[in-house]
């Protein structure tokens, strides 16, 4: 290949074929001894590139990834000047955000910025890696995780109406714990069961409180909450209610059941049941 085949090659950004005489030891050789040649071709060949690539096409990547590469091969004649190289290195890191790239231009701050973020992330992995490290020798953990679920659990509260009581109470008794759904096993002693004092067990195995709030030194519950509705007036259901309430005053505690007198906006819900438990917690 001569001379003027070469620079069409570059005029004509065939790059493909432009990489193939690069690669070509003998031929490269042969032209870059042309003075003219190794003029115009080191004038133009990195401007051209960055020119006439998109940086969006895929392409473009892979080809400044191929001069980079033949630019660093031992066995290869061809090399860029220092300034190209750099022109080339920072495009590709601009690209590709490669650390092992960035690293060797940390004046430079997109290099800078990349390698602050590889070396937060390693830095993250390592203390993970080490943590998980620990973990192994000190517990023994095991997690499932069912592959092929047939429901979902959704909310854990099972009406409105206790999710507005929940956010009311979070507002009252700020630093305490607040339990929604509590199981009466939870929340109350299983003495309740000895031959003193005889109820159901499997009533108390299987049955929640509403909302059970929690005094958070002693982690002991100091405040039991039932939300009532209509479905509570069949006698099925009264009979349990009269169950948890005998278990709740068994243990010591007060059971305050609370039922809406109609409807009301989930904002005024909300403020009413509000100003209840404010009254309940001045009272101590």
């Amino acid at each position: 290949m001569d001379t003027n085949q070469a620079l069409t090659l570059l005029k004509d950004k065939k790059w493909k074929e432009l990489f193939t005489v690069l690669e070509n030891d003998f031929v490269f050789k042969e032209l870059i001894n042309d003075s003219v040649f190794k003029e115009l071709f080191e004038r133009y060949l990195i401007p051209e590139i960055l020119t006439n690539l998109n940086v969006e096409n895929e392409e473009h990547f892979l080809i400044l990834s191929k001069l980079h590469n033949i630019h660093n091969s031992t066995q290869k004649n061809f090399k860029l000047n220092n300034e190209q190289h750099l022109q080339l290195t920072l495009e590709l890191v601009k690209i590709n955000r490669d650390y092992h790239l960035a690293k060797h231009h940390p004046e430079n701050p997109i290099c800078r910025e990349i390698i602050e973020e590889f070396e937060e992330i390693a830095e993250k992995k390592s203390k993970e890696d080490s943590d998980s490290a620990i973990l192994k020798k000190k517990l023994d953990i095991q997690e499932f995780k069912e592959t092929n679920q047939i429901f979902s659990n959704g909310s854990i509260f099972k009406s409105p109406q206790e999710l507005e009581f929940y956010n009311a109470a979070n507002k009252v008794f700020e630093g305490y714990l607040i339990l929604p759904n509590a199981a009466l096993s939870t929340v109350l002693p299983s003495i309740l069961f000895g031959p003193e004092v005889k109820y159901d067990n499997w009533f108390y195995l299987t049955t929640t409180v509403d909302c059970v709030i929690v005094e958070t030194k002693s982690f002991s519950p100091i405040h039991f909450f039932e939300l009532d509705s209509k479905r509570h007036d069949s006698e099925e259901q009264k009979e349990k209610d009269k169950i948890k309430n005998n278990l709740i005053t068994a243990a010591g505690h007060k059971l305050h059941r609370i039922r809406k007198r109609g409807f009301e906006s989930s904002a005024k819900s909300s403020n009413y049941f509000e100003v209840y438990l404010r009254k309940i917690k001045n009272e101590g």
